[in-house]
């Protein structure tokens, strides 16, 4: 049986209206509207109906269970009409509901439910919850709120209330939130995880790590060591400081000058959100080589509804090390870049990106090249992870003087890749992967594979250690031929 979405009221863009007409009610604690028949009587059924009301229940979540949306709707609706006052009935149908996003419906169905039973508990959680799931959080953290001092020990609505307030990027209130379940019930682990991850996220942390990049096209060396380190300063404000050591190399050869070259790069930026959608990012920083220059960073994010990330960056004289030969000419460069990352929530993954690069040498201005990436990823098995999916990438560079080309860049590229990758956690103190893809230029007709070995080791809950491998069997840059590519992190939660 099809649905039929004429059938149904449309309310949700005009949600905000009853729904604080609604919240206002119950943070009021008015009683049941007058001439309402709220008494228990109103809820029973006949002893030769509870069969087959039972059986319909049943077979509606076995429905549910097996994504048999609409079989399932229909015997919600038939179960409804038999027995419009059964609460356990109202409150299973809203749950079902709301577990497949129909959320008009949801609404229509909790507003008739408060005004027979106002004080339910069972429904404030789930009228909470189609708040929270329309990323209207201050209006669920207000219900929560109203729930836990109702019911102080209700752990389920403090852990609710917590989500809620995390997802407002409110986690210092969550985190008291989460202690107070823990409070109720010591031994629950999955709350105790949540709490161990936002002391990651949130507190500060310090990453150490070298890395080496292997050129082996034209033999050269790129060695880097750096630190990254944040701190939240306030709830809302993130303080982050990089430094790294850039040391390039390459010994002379037939028709190759040698090389050797390092670059201290700094910079110390701070990120402040306001609110869950909006945040914004400030930097300076500056870098020392032959040439020494002042770096600065701006930027902004917003994250309109739950799994979609917009961000846009600009920053300014970067040093240029890739390819190295820039390095030789003093090269730094200006980045203008825009991402739009996108989840489901269960699957499917877009990730989007623009940059256009400002390219100079020597403080003269050596070129452009605007760049687009696109790439969709589909998580086939959750665990142990395997992630399979589709990119491609397209540069173009436009040299500003054609009898001036010291730096080799490719002046068009396309590459079309599939990759796969392979997570796997045996144990809770360690995990590996591999990953790897083929790719196809179809502007030079060149194709390449590479492959990337990693694996994670968890210490005591405050220090990780990272290792990685990339082999690549051809370039997407200006140097073709092999590199590969070896890292090495190490994490410090404080």
């Amino acid at each position: 049986m099809a649905m039929n979405p004429h059938r149904y009221f449309n309310i949700r863009k005009r949600t905000w209206l009853p729904s604080c007409l609604l919240l206002l009610v119950l943070t009021m604690g008015v009683p049941a509207l007058a001439g309402q028949d709220t008494g228990p009587e109103s809820g029973n059924l006949a002893a030769e109906n509870i069969d087959t009301r039972q059986a319909g229940l049943i077979k509606a979540r076995i429905y549910s269970h097996e994504g048999k949306v609409d079989e399932a709707l229909t015997i919600f609706e038939t179960l409804r009409k038999t027995y419009p006052r059964d609460t356990d009935i109202r409150i299973e149908y809203c749950g079902f509901l709301l577990d497949q996003h129909l959320y008009d419906m949801a609404q229509y169905e909790l507003t008739a439910l408060f005004l027979d039973e106002p004080e339910n508990h069972q429904a404030q959680r789930l009228q909470a919850r189609l708040y929270w799931e329309l990323s209207q959080y201050g209006w669920a953290s207000a219900l929560y709120d109203r729930i836990v001092r109702s019911d102080p020990n209700d752990a389920v609505a403090w852990s609710d209330y917590a989500s809620a307030r995390l997802n407002n990027t409110q986690w210092a209130e969550a985190l008291a939130n989460y202690s107070r379940v823990l409070e109720l019930q010591p031994d629950n682990r999955e709350v105790r995880k949540v709490v161990y991850d936002i002391h990651k996220t949130y507190g500060p942390k310090l990453d150490v790590s070298y890395e080496r990049y292997d050129q082996m096209g034209e033999d050269t060396t790129t060695d880097t060591l750096a630190l990254n380190g944040s701190s939240y300063l306030t709830e809302y404000t993130k303080l982050s400081v990089m430094f790294q050591r850039i040391d390039i190399s390459r010994e002379e050869g037939p028709f190759i000058e040698s090389l050797d070259e390092e670059i201290n790069d700094g910079l110390l930026a701070l990120t402040h959100r306001f609110g869950y959608r909006w945040s914004a990012t400030a930097g300076i920083g500056g870098y020392s080589g032959n040439e020494r220059d002042t770096s600065f960073l701006v930027g902004g994010g917003l994250n309109p509804f739950p799994g979609l990330a917009i961000n846009a960056e600009f920053q300014k004289n970067r040093p240029w090390t890739d390819p190295a030969e820039a390095v030789r000419y003093d090269g730094d460069f200006d980045r203008l870049q825009l991402t739009l990352d996108w989840y489901d929530g269960k699957r499917l993954g877009v990730h989007i990106q623009a940059k256009d690069y400002f390219y100079r040498l020597a403080g003269s201005t050596y070129g452009t090249q605007p760049t687009v990436e696109g790439l969709i990823s589909w998580l086939l098995i959750p665990n142990p992870e395997i992630v399979v999916g589709y990119s491609y990438y397209r540069a173009w560079f436009d040299y500003e003087e054609e009898n001036w080309q010291p730096v080799e860049m490719v002046d068009d590229q396309g590459w079309h890749g599939v990759f796969a990758s392979f997570v796997h956690r045996p144990w809770d103190d360690w995990l590996w992967g591999i990953s790897g893809g083929w790719r196809y230029d179809h502007i030079r007709d060149l194709d390449g594979w590479y492959i990337q070995p990693n694996f994670k080791v968890f210490l005591a809950n405050r220090l990780e250690l990272e290792g990685m491998y990339e082999y690549s069997s051809e370039a997407t840059g200006a140097v073709a031929g092999e590199s590969q590519r070896f890292k090495l992190t190490a994490r410090v939660y404080f």
